[in-house]
């Protein structure tokens, strides 16, 4: 069965996550209606783990694993998942303000309906992965490498994009008003927008259009 399927129907057994797992595993379980403050999962491996309607406050999971593994009506403003690897997961109405996901690489993995305003996702890798339905505003998005990427239906709006090539990707179901690219506007070149959008990015690098 997989992670898209496990997420609605819950078959799996319900588990409890200690405080601190550093360097653990935790495998095939559900995690439902935990609160953790200040909680340590730095390097731990999630293999066909449902996190559903936890809330996690301060709390670290830098370097951890999540393999086949989902994140459905959670909280996750403020954690710490900087160089994370994400491999066939799901995350689906997480809210991540504030979320720290950069140096993280991502690998099937679908983002969507969430709240990531102001969320650092800058230096990441993405290999088929979608972001899509997705609050992205005034976050960070620099630097990163995307391979058969999709966004759709999102809100970049004063999301800074500096070094990320975002040729290919359609951008014209999007808002990005006031994105933040470098003077030249480097990285939309090869995006797709809409007659809209190329009217604003073109008085923004100084044609005048009538």
């Amino acid at each position: 069965m997989s992670v898209w399927d496990q997420a609605v129907k819950d078959p799996l057994t319900v588990c409890r996550l200690g405080l601190q797992l550093t360097d653990d595993l935790v495998e095939n379980c559900t995690v439902k209606g935990q609160t953790i403050s200040g909680g340590d999962y730095t390097g731990t491996r999630f293999r066909g783990v449902i996190f559903r309607n936890c809330r996690f406050t301060d709390t670290v999971f830098t370097r951890a694993e999540f393999v086949d593994t989902a994140f459905v009506d959670c909280d996750l403003s403020g954690a710490d998942l900087t160089e994370t690897f994400w491999d066939g997961a799901l995350c689906r109405l997480v809210k991540g303000i504030g979320i720290r996901m950069s140096d993280s690489y991502f690998t099937d993995t679908v983002i969507e309906d969430c709240n990531l305003r102001y969320a650092d996702l800058s230096c990441g890798k993405w290999k088929g992965g979608v972001i899509r339905r997705c609050d992205l505003r005034e976050g960070f998005f620099n630097e990163c490498k995307l391979m058969r990427f999709t966004l759709s239906d999102c809100d970049l709006c004063r999301t800074e994009v500096m070094k990320t090539p975002l040729a290919g990707v359609d951008l014209s179901n999007s808002r990005i008003d006031g994105i933040r690219c470098s003077d030249t506007m480097a990285e939309l070149r090869g995006a797709i927008i809409d007659p809209l959008q190329a009217v604003e990015i073109a008085r923004r690098i100084g044609i005048k259009v009538k």
